[in-house]
């Protein structure tokens, strides 16, 4: 009797634990892309969402730096907004944020733990870079259908609309909103 107790008590217990089938803990599917460039002589960003197959996006685009950058002088930062309800419109800030720091070390962290990775498989002319070191070359940026690995995401996110408004301010002037919505994995 009391291996039969704990048979089952294992069985439950086996049954709570979430089943993965990869290392994605999420879909994030690009829904929308925003950019406003206030230095076009600098930098010029044109980004949209294309389909890749029914239910799944990607960005596309292009960054053309038309001169070299020194990123020691661009501040940036960037807010997380959360739609409770999945309306793009109604968003609340999230807590999670990147706060006011150099291009460089945003290069050398969140963008490096987070973007680096996915860019180089579907990005052309992307620094390449163990530590990044200022300036930002003079350089022609295309993207074709990025889609981005959340195998390193924060996993408590919830089943939401996401949007991440990157704000860059310094000797460019750019903003960048992308909304993602973030679902359990496809397989």
């Amino acid at each position: 009797m009391k291996y039969l107790v704990a048979v089952i008590l294992l069985i439950q217990a086996v049954a709570r634990i979430p089943q993965t089938w990869s290392a994605e803990q999420y879909d994030a599917d690009p829904d929308m892309v925003n950019v406003e460039v206030g230095s076009p002589d600098v930098i010029d960003i044109k980004l949209s969402i294309d389909r890749i197959a029914r239910g799944y996006h990607g960005i596309s685009g292009y960054f053309d730096i038309k001169q070299d950058i020194d990123t020691d002088q661009v501040l940036m930062h960037a807010k997380i907004y959360r739609s409770y309800n999945r309306n793009k419109y109604q968003n609340a800030v999230a807590a999670f944020e990147i706060r006011n720091q150099t291009l460089t070390s945003f290069l050398n962290k969140a963008f490096k733990q987070y973007v680096y990775d996915d860019a180089q498989n579907c990005c052309t002319n992307v620094p390449q870079y163990e530590t990044f070191e200022s300036p930002l070359t003079k350089r022609y940026i295309e993207c074709t259908k990025c889609r981005f690995s959340t195998e390193k995401w924060p996993n408590h996110l919830k089943n939401e609309l996401y949007t991440v408004a990157f704000m860059f301010h310094g000797n460019v002037n750019f903003n960048l909103n992308v909304t993602f919505l973030v679902e359990p994995p496809r397989y």
